[in-house]
């Protein structure tokens, strides 16, 4: 009761602190990494990391003090500290916001705005730190192909203009390789 009370009360003042905490603390990262003010505050995913990272750093301590006896509520923590961090250094567009051209194909004078691409990275990401710490038990062959797959939709979605047979087959491939690797 009181470790949920406590943790519920961390994250909502984490919340409520959203617009005066965060912003001076990514003031803070960009003066220690030598960018310009303010840098890193322009992005909502940043934000949405920043938060996600200070809220679970917060929570830290709540979990090894009231949930000493629950590994699985650490694990979490220990996840969304990863995810934040995750988050920060992919930068997927949170709202659809992006304007700019991220892929080969826009070289090609196709105009490719969609963003999930980074979205399917975070994705096996997360899956993967999920089923390493145990949170989830998924057996080996449904990772592997799970990973191949999210890996060729990133490389199709990525470097290719959109071809259904060209999409089926480097899917296809990147699941034999993770196959064959985790075997």
């Amino acid at each position: 009761g009181r470790g949920f009370f406590h943790a519920f009360l961390t994250v909502y003042s984490m919340y409520l602190g959203r617009h005066t905490f965060i912003p001076h603390a990514l003031s803070l990262v960009s003066f220690l990494m030598g960018a310009p003010a303010n840098y890193y505050a322009k992005s909502d995913t940043i934000e949405f990391a920043a938060f996600l990272f200070c809220s679970s750093v917060a929570c830290l301590p709540l979990s090894f003090k009231y949930f000493a006896n629950n590994p699985a509520v650490r694990r979490c923590n220990s996840v969304a500290i990863i995810i934040s961090v995750i988050f920060a250094l992919l930068q997927p567009d949170l709202f659809g916001s992006d304007n700019g051209f991220s892929t080969v194909a826009s070289s090609f004078g196709v105009s490719s705005d969609t963003t999930w691409p980074t979205w399917v990275i975070l994705s096996a990401i997360t899956v993967s730190l999920l089923a390493f710490t145990s949170l989830f038990r998924i057996p080996r062959f449904l990772m592997a192909l799970f990973l191949g797959t999210c890996a060729g939709l990133y490389f199709c979605g990525e470097y290719l203009v959109f071809n259904l047979t060209l999409f089926v087959f480097f899917i296809s491939m990147f699941n034999v390789v993770a196959v064959m690797v985790l075997y």
